[in-house]
């Protein structure tokens, strides 16, 4: 998208006045623009994965996040401009990384992943900390979630393993999720128990293939 960082400056760009992400068909309710979401990607994720895609760099991760929404936004596939924050644990506020450092943090991801010489050897751990850190970077203003599964389920299965994500309780998630942000802020001690937890996660849903 020509000029994306001119027009997306501040929140109000991306949204309408009743806080519904602005879109392509100009759906303005939230309920029908999640279910068209929703029905899009479903099937671009499948396609994604039978076609042997590869992800091995920062811009081919932003490139299947375009994938999936290029239909539904005009910033499919663009590093966000705005800071966000998400209400977790306790209803504390647990900030992702702030959008001028996404570029930067998400390039170094994927260069420390290129250096690790069988994944397979710590398969969970990896996995854990991956998780976490895209999470935590955060690269865009939504979907986030959708593309990190996806882009995890390609890893997978790229080391002859498959995620069953229907196994998973969403509520230990989104908990494990924030106590990891608010860990990053000091506000939670001992981060090395959550990674434990997610660990564990991992080894619950994951098969051999």
């Amino acid at each position: 998208m020509k000029n994306y960082y001119k027009q997306y400056r501040s929140w109000s760009d991306y949204i309408y006045s009743n806080n519904v992400l602005k879109n392509k068909y100009n759906i303005k309710k939230r309920n029908v623009l999640e279910l068209l979401e929703y029905n899009k990607t479903s099937k671009l994720l499948i396609n994604v994965l039978k076609s042997n895609i590869e992800i091995n760099r920062f811009k081919d991760y932003c490139n299947l996040h375009y994938q999936l929404f290029k239909d539904i936004y005009d910033w499919a596939g663009h590093i966000r401009t705005v800071n966000m924050f998400k209400y977790g644990l306790g209803n504390l506020p647990s900030n992702f990384l702030n959008c001028d450092l996404i570029k930067g943090e998400g390039e170094k991801v994927f260069e420390d992943l290129k250096n690790i010489n069988n994944f397979n050897d710590n398969f969970y751990y990896n996995m854990t900390d991956l998780f976490f850190k895209l999470n935590h970077i955060h690269p865009f203003r939504e979907g986030n979630g959708r593309v990190q599964k996806l882009f995890l389920q390609i890893l997978a299965i790229k080391n002859n393993k498959f995620l069953q994500y229907d196994k998973l309780n969403i509520d230990v998630i989104n908990n494990l999720s924030s106590a990891y942000e608010l860990s990053l802020e000091n506000l939670i001690k001992n981060p090395e128990v959550i990674y434990t937890e997610m660990v564990d996660v991992f080894k619950l849903i994951t098969i051999d293939i």
